[in-house]
C-alpha cells in the first residue's frame, strides 16, 4: 500500500501523526551514529508517470517508510536518488531553490542540517562533522534564506532554553532567531513577498488545537484561521495564490491572504506549487495529480504513485539545481 508523508518544503509533520517534535539528540556522538547505509530504493512513480509531470523538477522525500526517506528529484522524464541515507537515520525534511538543496539529516541521531551534494551531505554551517547544528524542519525560500527550528538545548545552540523559529541569508551564514517559544514549533514554509508561515502547538503533548502563524517581513505576526483544530503541514512558495494548510486525515484547505477558504478535494495531501505558482501537485494514498484554485472541485490524477513507497512534501523550481560544495569563509 501506498501512503503519504508529509516530510516537508517543507514541513516535517507527517501525515499520519500530527506536528510531530522535532527530533532531539540522543546519547550517542556523531562517530557511534548507525551507518546501515541504503544503497537504492524504488523510485517515488514509475517511469511512465514521471514523464507526464510537467515542466521544471520537482525535488521531495521518498522512501519504503519514515525512518528510509531519502531525497528525489524527478524531472527531464527521469527520476534519481540523490541521497543515500543510513537505514533508521534517513532525511527527515528536505527544502529546493536555486541555491542548492537543505536537509534536516539524522544520520547522526538527530535532526542536523546539511548541503546536498555531490559528496554527499555538507554539515553546515563549515562542512564539518565536528561542528554540527542542529535544525528540524530545514527549508529554503526561493532567493535562498534558510530556515528551521531548534529545539531546547540543541547542538549548536546550548544554550537557548526554548523552541526557536531561526533564519539565515545563506548555507554558510550566521542565523538568527525570528521566533521563539516554549511549546513547539514545526513546518515553516516562506510564501510571496518575504512572509514565512509556521506551526505552533500550546503544548508539548497537545496535537489537537495546532495554530497556524505567518510572520511578515518585517516581524509582524498573524494568526491564520483554517477551520482545523489540528492543522499539521504547510505548501507555500513565492508565486502561491494561497497558504495550503492539510491535516490528517488527508484533508486540506488553500486559505488566500484575505482569509477566504478552499477545500481541497477528500483523500489528497498537497506536496508543492508548481514554479508558476499555478497548480498545486497533490497525492492520493495511490495517485499523485494536480490540483488548480480556478477548479477547486477535482484533482487532475496523472499517474499511479510506485507500491510501497510513501512520499513527502517538495519543491518544484524550474531548473536542475547545483549540487556544489558551498564555498566557505576562513575563520
Amino acid at each position: 500500500m501506498v501512503t503519504v508523508l508529509a516530510a516537508t518544503a517543507a514541513g516535517c509533520a507527517g501525515a499520519s501523526s500530527p506536528a510531530r517534535q522535532p527530533r532531539t539528540r540522543s546519547s550517542a556522538s556523531p562517530s557511534a551514529a548507525a551507518q546501515d547505509v541504503i544503497t537504492s530504493q524504488s523510485p517515488p512513480v514509475p517511469q511512465a508517470e514521471a514523464s507526464k509531470l510537467g515542466s521544471g523538477f520537482i525535488y521531495l522525500l521518498a522512501g519504503p517508510d519514515p525512518a528510509e526517506e531519502n531525497v528525489w528529484v524527478i524531472g527531464d522524464h527521469t527520476e534519481r536518488q540523490l541521497t543515500f541515507g543510513a537505514k533508521n537515520n534517513a532525511i527527515s525534511s528536505v527544502g529546493a531553490a536555486a541555491e542548492g538543496i537543505v536537509v534536516s539529516d539524522d544520520q547522526f541521531n538527530a535532526d542536523d542540517l546539511a548541503k546536498v551534494t555531490t559528496r554527499g551531505a555538507w554539515w553546515l554551517p563549515a562542512g564539518r562533522a565536528s561542528r554540527l547544528h542542529q535544525g528540524s524542519c530545514a527549508t529554503i525560500s526561493a532567493r535562498g534564506k534558510i530556515a528551521f527550528v531548534t529545539v531546547p538545548h540543541a547542538r549548536g545552540y546550548p544554550d537557548d532554553n526554548n523552541f526557536e523559529l531561526r533564519s539565515q541569508d545563506s548555507f554558510t551564514s550566521k542565523s538568527v532567531i525570528i521566533y521563539t517559544s516554549r511549546p513547539p514549533l514545526s513546518d515553516p514554509v516562506f510564501g510571496p513577498a518575504n512572509q514565512i508561515a509556521f506551526i505552533r502547538q500550546p503544548r508539548i503533548s497537545d496535537y489537537n488545537s495546532t495554530t497556524v502563524i505567518v510572520r511578515s517581513a518585517d516581524g509582524h505576526l498573524r494568526v491564520v484561521k483554517t477551520g482545523f483544530a489540528d492543522p499539521d503541514s504547510l505548501v507555500w512558495s513565492a508565486k502561491a495564490p494561497d497558504l495550503v494548510v492539510a491535516a490528517w486525515p488527508l484533508k486540506a484547505e488553500a486559505i488566500s491572504n484575505g482569509g477566504r477558504r478552499k477545500l481541497l478535494p477528500a483523500g489528497w495531501f498537497p506536496m508543492a506549487w508548481n514554479p508558476a505558482g499555478t497548480e498545486l501537485l497533490a497525492a492520493s494514498r495511490t495517485s499523485i495529480g494536480l490540483w488548480s484554485p480556478a477548479s477547486p472541485e477535482t484533482v487532475h490524477i496523472i499517474g499511479l504513485l510506485s507500491p510501497g513507497v510513501e512520499v513527502g512534501i517538495a519543491s518544484w523550481v524550474k531548473k536542475p539545481i547545483s549540487l556544489g560544495i558551498p564555498p566557505v569563509r576562513r575563520t
